[in-house]
């Protein structure tokens, strides 16, 4: 096609062409006496491309409009006579472009502009001074793009998207499928490539394939269109995707929040794959994976919360810019691989996360301060707090709690540091409960069946209520809840220990554990046999079926008594009665002893009065 003035072609043809185009209907030409206003008038020859060596022939019948630059809403229309000829009188001197609108989707003429166009908004308008100006328009053939797209085994397959891209990326189609079979409208010549896709995003979702198995468009297998040759036969088959899914975080004003933003899935390599978008909530789903490995960044479209942060991988706890340290993601067909956390930060500043206390709010007790930062690396520090009053000397990352802390809250200020980075703005923690008072409980008593132990609770801070709970090796005892237990022949063997809980009103509830006890023993009550005659022998036994036993492996002592007085030396299982008992009546302790058991020592009953 050709533009603007034609003065190679001479004055007679345009004068002919000229006096042409009032004999055309519905076009007559305005005398130049009638106004004073210069015209432009528009002229031309449109032919219609030739298929494969054919010439073009001439356009016959064809309307086209004629586009202005000032007012692009009211367009002149005109028809071309059967040698394809046009003629625009009474045009204001200007910017023009001619436009074709093909009367169906399926004409082998596809809609355009006089300069090839495809749209009116990609045309190019030619300037045109006052008097006759030639524009010739070749209306050029395109083809179309067909295929079918069914399950391995030919069934039809519902849901299928398709899409048609041209050689520089731009969508120029989105076909309908019709019992698996597909076809676009008439396509200017060139090179495309089609893609097929689900339109659910769930992990069991259709694998999305560029024509010929494909997983990225880069890869895809080009689709050649020339002029007045469909291209046939672009098929696709069903597959089974895979998913990944995640979410986008990042700190904001201290605080780790979710925010919008496009996900994009590439190849290990940083081929494009899919682009989804992270929700209000942060949370994404990339489906209609095929099989395989996948790196996963953030970057920002319109209006995002993302705006402002660097293109970010994920990798790990921290997001970072590089590629080659970003994380693989694998994905099987099928299934969904979660938890996939990107956390941007902005370059050039250091970010901190609102700073966090850990452990045991309690005199004695240690506190930490935990937030994240970035860059990784960046120098942290810290100022601890009584009540919003700084302590002297407390810029460590802990901070023990002595007396002087007793019924205060804490807080914590933090800030960060890194060589070329702006600081970190201060940030405090949110405040503790006040420090409480606690004690370790302590078991008074002796670890033997049938006899009581006691937790003592020691002092805690005034007013907190307890309550107890007693373990056997460890396992909670039911029903033992009470400040005294009495262990039972079930915990033989078994170390008590007890544990109290203390709760006030703006203090944090407090469990403190007791040391264990020595395991629990079984002792038996000696017994006295013999005479308690001057002479005679008495005899003491450890314990009976009736009097009980002891816990097996005990090692025991005696000692003898005469009305509750040691007797010298009377140390054995058997004790001779002698005149210096005469009248008194004679009773034995056994003290039993084993390793990793209390000592327990139990006394008989008392004999008689010794006779003679």
């Amino acid at each position: 096609m050709s533009y603007g003035s034609q003065p190679g072609r001479g004055r007679a043809q345009l004068a002919a062409i000229t006096a042409l185009a009032a004999l055309l209907v519905g076009l007559t030409a305005v005398p130049a006496a009638a106004s004073d206003t210069p015209y432009t008038t528009l002229t031309g020859t449109v032919l219609t491309q030739g298929v494969g060596a054919e010439a073009p022939t001439p356009a016959a019948g064809v309307r086209l409009q004629v586009i202005a630059k000032t007012d692009q809403s009211v367009p002149r229309y005109v028809t071309t006579n059967s040698k394809g000829q046009y003629f625009v009188s009474n045009l204001l001197p200007g910017s023009y472009f001619l436009w074709y609108a093909a009367p169906s989707s399926q004409d082998p003429i596809y809609t355009q502009a006089s300069d090839g166009s495809t749209t009116k908004e990609k045309a190019a308008f030619t300037n045109f001074a006052a008097g006759t100006s030639l524009l010739d328009f070749t209306l050029k053939r395109g083809a179309k793009i067909s295929g079918k797209f069914t399950t391995s085994n030919g069934n039809t397959v519902s849901g299928v998207s398709i899409l048609v891209v041209n050689e520089a990326g731009d969508v120029v189609a989105f076909p309908s499928m019709l019992s698996s079979k597909w076809q676009t409208a008439t396509l200017p010549a060139g090179t495309y490539k089609v893609r097929f896709s689900g339109y659910t995003s769930t992990p069991g979702a259709m694998a999305t394939q560029w024509w010929r198995s494909k997983t990225t468009m880069s890869t895809a297998t080009p689709i050649i269109v020339t002029p007045g040759v469909d291209a046939i036969n672009i098929n696709g088959v069903y597959m089974t995707g895979a998913a990944i899914s995640g979410s986008l975080y990042a700190i904001v004003d201290g605080v780790l929040a979710p925010i919008t933003g496009n996900i994009n899935v590439v190849t290990p390599e940083g081929d494009p794959v899919t682009t989804v978008r992270a929700e209000a909530d942060g949370s994404w789903l990339a489906s209609g994976l095929w099989s395989g490995n996948y790196k996963v960044y953030a970057s920002a479209g319109a209006d995002d919360a993302f705006t402002g942060y660097p293109s970010t991988y994920a990798a790990g706890d921290y997001g970072i810019t590089s590629i080659t340290e970003a994380r693989s993601i694998r994905v099987d067909t099928g299934k969904e691989t979660t938890g996939i956390s990107i956390r941007p930060f902005k370059e050039g500043v250091v970010t901190i996360l609102r700073p966090t206390i850990s452990q045991t709010v309690r005199v004695g007790g240690t506190l930490a301060a935990a937030t994240d930062v970035y860059p990784v690396g960046a120098t942290k520090t810290y100022q601890w707090l009584l009540n919003g009053v700084a302590v002297p000397g407390a810029t460590k990352f802990n901070f023990p709690l002595t007396s002087a802390a007793a019924g205060k809250t804490v807080t914590v200020r933090m800030s960060a540091t890194f060589p070329g980075y702006a600081a970190a703005a201060p940030l405090t923690s949110a405040p503790t409960v006040k420090v409480a008072t606690t004690a370790t409980p302590k078991i008074t008593g002796t670890a033997k069946v049938g006899s009581a132990l006691t937790a003592v609770t020691g002092t805690w801070t005034a007013g907190t209520s307890f309550k107890f709970q007693w373990y056997a090796n460890g396992v909670a005892i039911t029903g033992a809840t009470s400040p005294s237990f009495k262990p039972s022949t079930t915990h033989t063997g078994k170390r008590i220990t007890v544990a109290v809980s203390g709760t006030l009103a703006g203090y944090q509830k407090i469990t403190q554990k007791s040391a264990a006890t020595l395991k629990v023993a079984t002792s038996g009550v000696p017994k006295i046999s013999g005479t308690a005659k001057v002479g005679s022998t008495l005899t003491v036994a450890t314990g009976t079926k009736t009097t009980g036993t002891w816990t097996p492996g005990t090692s025991f002592k005696f000692q003898w008594y005469a009305n509750g007085v040691a007797i010298s030396k009377a140390t054995s299982s058997s004790f001779k009665l002698t005149t210096a008992q005469l009248g008194k009546k004679i009773t034995a302790k056994v003290t039993g002893s084993l390793s990793g058991y209390p000592t327990i020592t139990v006394a008989s009953g008392a004999t008689a009065k010794v006779i003679r």
